[in-house]
């Protein structure tokens, strides 16, 4: 006769990760046998096994024609997002400041540290030192 496993620690090591629930939402994680996969998650996991394919084939582990890798291509660039399509637009306060501005926040740092005068003028060339214009007064 073949007793039932009572060993805690074994049943729990058995357990397969949709026996594991959330705490936060009470519902089990993973996939549900039975519960159908939502559109969106469904081309997700196309689209990795696409991506899994193409590298297979780029690391020379897999065989594929010229119109698998085209059909491939294809695939991907509509279901997923390109990197070149993403555009970023930094506004800097900085571009649209006037040269008094500029020149009154100048004269403000180098009030408040007067050492930023000598390290500034240690990066220009001595050629250049005699083609500098003077600067007002910074009182």
């Amino acid at each position: 006769m073949i007793k039932p496993n009572t060993d805690k620690q074994s049943s729990d090591m058995t357990k397969s990760v949709t026996d594991v629930t959330n705490p936060v939402t009470k519902r089990k994680r993973g996939h549900q046998p039975g519960v159908p996969l939502k559109e969106k998650h469904k081309e997700a996991i196309a689209a990795k096994q696409i991506m899994n394919i193409v590298k297979q084939a780029a690391e020379g582990t897999r065989v594929v024609t010229a119109n698998q890798l085209r059909a491939a291509d294809l695939y991907l660039s509509k279901t997923v997002p390109s990197l070149t399509a993403v555009e970023q637009t930094i506004l800097n306060d900085q571009d649209t400041k006037s040269a008094e501005q500029i020149q009154s926040e100048l004269q403000a740092l180098i009030q408040a540290n007067p050492e930023l005068l000598t390290m500034l003028l240690a990066t220009i060339p001595k050629s250049e030192t005699n083609t500098l214009q003077p600067l007002t007064s910074m009182h």
